[in-house]
């Protein structure tokens, strides 16, 4: 696959979306990567993904079916330094 010259959130897809979103990022060398979703007050409402990954494009199924409808933030850290962060807007 293609390496990313840049780094972080790409796409999130649908948005808004009803349930399920499609989250893609990328990195441009391994890293250690972890991507969680929080609520507009800042409380943690998912663990997306934590953990080793090689350099390239990857994509993360969110499944927010739990969840009320509303505004929440994906937040991506990339070796505990970096991060990149999108709002995504849930309606049932």
């Amino acid at each position: 696959g293609v390496v990313p010259a840049g780094w972080g959130l790409l796409s999130a897809h649908p948005n808004p979306f009803n349930g399920v979103v499609r989250l893609v990022f990328g990195l441009p060398g391994s890293s250690r990567v972890r991507l969680r979703a929080y609520d507009t007050s800042g409380r943690l409402v998912a663990d997306l993904l934590e953990g080793d990954l090689v350099a390239g494009r990857h994509a993360v199924v969110w499944d927010a079916g739990g969840l009320s409808s509303g505004v929440y933030v994906v937040r991506l850290e990339c070796a505990g330094r970096r991060t990149d962060a999108a709002k995504l807007v849930l309606v049932r």
